[in-house]
């Protein structure tokens, strides 16, 4: 695989323009029983184009499972000077290994939505 596992992209669709400096976390989810714990594998920051560029650490394959990504949307709308109800998104998918996975958020100060892209 060429490309990293996963890709993210967000869009302000209130400016309609590319979200830049949103930082992004990926998380890997694991149920044990009752038990649920999270291991953070990965970080970012959107560039200018509102995309992750590049991953602090390479993601270029993971394990099938349940993933977690958390765009922290307060400090893009604060540096805005807007108000928005969501502090940070986050979005829980399932994962197949050896699959490709791009994650856009499409964001608004009051509204989100997303699907798996490309």
């Amino acid at each position: 695989m060429n490309q990293p596992a996963f890709t993210a992209h967000v869009l302000d669709t209130t400016r309609g323009v590319p979200a830049e400096n949103i930082s992004v976390s990926v998380f890997k989810i694991n149920h044990s029983g009752t038990t649920l714990a999270q291991e953070q594998l990965a970080t970012a920051t959107t560039n200018t184009n509102g995309r992750v560029g590049q991953w602090n650490v390479p993601l270029k394959e993971v394990e099938s499972g349940i993933y977690k990504f958390r765009f922290e949307t307060g400090p893009y709308y604060d540096a805005l000077s807007v108000e928005t109800f969501y502090p940070y998104v986050e979005l829980t998918v399932h994962i197949k290994k050896g699959q490709h996975y791009h994650i856009p958020l499409l964001l608004s100060p009051f509204g989100f939505t997303t699907y798996r892209g490309s």
